[in-house]
Formats: C-alpha cells, structure tokens, sequence
C-alpha cells in the first residue's frame, strides 16, 4: 500500500496499515530537518503522505527578508512585512475604501504560472497531490484591514458580496488550470475561526462564505478532486454547513480551539480530520513521552474507522524543541497499534 493509497482510504473510513500523515513545517524547521536527514527533500525524509502543489507568486507565502528586503509585495498588491520566521504580517492593505472601482484583481492564467507542476507531480507519483486553490474570505482580511471589512457585513453588503464574487473567480480560474493535472485533490486555506468560536457571526458565514465555497466546491467535484479546507480556530459551529457543501477533508481541527475526539464523535463518519495534534501546548511544552502517548492517542480514536490524517495543528514553529519534533516524525512512522 503507497502513500496515495493510504490518504484515499482515509477519506472513505477505511482503517490503514499506517495512519497517513502530513507534517508542514516553517522555514528554521525546515532548516533543521534539513540538516539532520542531510537532504534537502525534508518531505520525503518524513514520508509524508501527502504533495501540496500552487501556481508561481511573485512572493512565496515564506518571504525571506535576505532575499525580499524587509517588505514586500504580492499579487493582489498586499504589502507584507517579511519575517525569517513566518509567513510575515501585512503592513499595508491595498483597499481603503468601499470599492473596487480603482482595484486590479491578478491575472489567474498568467502565462507559465503552472508549467512547473507537471514535473513535481511526475517525481512522486505514489504520494496523495494536492493543488492548492487559495484563499476567499482570508484574501479579503489581506486586501482590507479586517475591522473595516466586519464592519461592511453589517453597512456596505453589496460591495463584501462583489468583492467575494471577485475571488471566487479567481479561485475557479486557478482550480480550472490546475484541472489539467493529475491531482487527487485540492486545498484552500480560509481561516474562519478564533480561539473560542467563529470570526464572525454565523449567520454572516452563512450569507456571505458558504454559497461562494460551495461553488468552488462543486467544480472541484465535476474534476474529480477530493476537497481539502485549512481553517485555524474554533469553527465547529460550521461543520455541519461544510458537510452538507462537500468538504471532504478538514484541518488543522485545532484541539486548543476545539475539541476532536468530540468532532470525531459527532462528525467522523461523514467528515476526515486532519490535524489535531496541538502546537500551543504539546508539541512546544510536552516532553518526548508525553508526544508518544497523544500520537497513538490520535491514532487509535481518531484514527479508528478511518477518517484522520495525521499531522501538527499548524506548521511546525521554531519554538518547538529539536527532539520533540523528531519524537512526532518517529511516532508518525510507526504502524497502527491494533
């Protein structure tokens, strides 16, 4: 059984020789990884299960000052203070106002934005691939400061609704090219949630998000993709609403926000989760032992029927200590405990 075979099964509620898994990780974790399995393929030095591909940026979500300055810019012309760390943090948000008439959308088929992807996916044939869409209501927050774009759900619905519609697009655009490709699925990260519930009011969600999502979600459907959705935070109140617009699977099911053996409980049966294994508390504060235990913790609960993929809640910060990041790669590895 590959590495395909495994995540496939997973999202159907079919128990695996291995729990397949996926650990992301930041640019100092990268570099440590790097230096300890001596490669510079980190992932396949982990056997990670799965292969997230994206079209070219003219800033990569990991803008390294030494080679970008302190700030750069991306395409949809959000100025970000870059960070060796993370990802950076936004320093100027290209809309001030209510409209859009003066604002340019990127062009989603630009010549040659895609042509790498074929010769990545060719390399790892036997590893689950993942096309990475973008983002919708997370892109809005980018583009215009977020008490702005709250405050618009309530006074200015017209422009929040054209302004989604927008990205929408763009989104169908890059999943249309990215149709050309022999991937399983694909990904959007679209943070709903804070740490003890929803961004905004569900109702709001409800209006605004779900129709736009499952729209993209349906195309991905007609390719033949499996649907991926990354959103941090509290967003159990949703769940059901992702379910019923087709989300297969969903991350990082962050157990500081949320609780997954009670979404397990409740929601296992018609959704996979992935994620789940804390990086607030355990994964930086925990002892190597104390990684062991929540790993086949996960596994056998979560894991039970099917329906997980493994993985740290979020990519792998610099604060967590050296051995308990090779403890959750180790553990990782190891087959199923019946």
């Amino acid at each position: 059984m590959n590495r395909k075979e495994r995540v496939i099964l997973a999202i159907n509620h079919k128990e695996t020789d291995i729990v397949p898994y996926y650990i992301w990780y930041t640019p100092p974790v990268e570099k440590f990884l790097r230096q300890y399995f001596r490669t510079c393929d980190v992932d396949e030095a982990m056997g990670n299960h799965l292969l997230i591909v994206k079209g070219k940026t003219v800033r990569p979500m990991y803008a390294d000052p030494e080679l970008y300055g302190a700030y750069s810019t991306d395409e949809f012309g959000v100025v970000w203070k870059n960070s060796p760390d993370d990802r950076g943090s936004v320093y100027k948000y290209p809309l001030k106002e209510y409209s859009l008439r003066n604002y340019r959308f990127p062009d989603p088929k630009i010549p040659g934005r895609f042509d790498h992807i074929a010769e990545i996916l060719k390399a790892k044939p036997d590893v689950f691939s993942l096309g990475w869409v973008g983002e919708l209501w997370e892109r809005c927050y980018f583009i215009m400061e977020f008490s702005k774009l709250v405050k618009a759900l309530f006074t200015n619905q017209d422009f929040v609704e054209e302004l989604l519609d927008q990205l929408t697009e763009y989104n169908l655009a890059t999943l249309e090219e990215l149709s050309r490709f022999q991937l399983d699925g694909i990904l959007l990260s679209d943070d709903y949630g804070h740490q003890k519930g929803l961004q905004i009011n569900p109702n709001h969600w409800r209006k605004f998000i779900k129709p736009r999502l499952k729209k993209i979600f349906d195309r991905a459907k007609r390719c033949g993709f499996y649907t991926f959705l990354h959103s941090d935070g509290d967003i159990t109140a949703i769940i059901p609403d992702l379910i019923e617009i087709g989300l297969d699977v969903i991350n990082p099911v962050q157990p500081e926000a949320m609780n997954p053996y009670e979404i397990k409980k409740n929601f296992g049966s018609k959704l996979c989760l992935w994620g789940a294994l804390g990086t607030q508390q355990l994964l930086n504060y925990g002892t190597p032992a104390d990684i062991e235990r929540e790993v086949e913790r996960a596994k056998k609960i979560l894991g039970y029927g099917g329906g997980y993929i493994l993985g740290p809640a979020i990519n792998l910060q610099k604060d967590i200590p050296p051995q308990n990041i090779i403890t959750l790669i180790e553990q990782a590895k190891k087959p199923l405990r019946k």
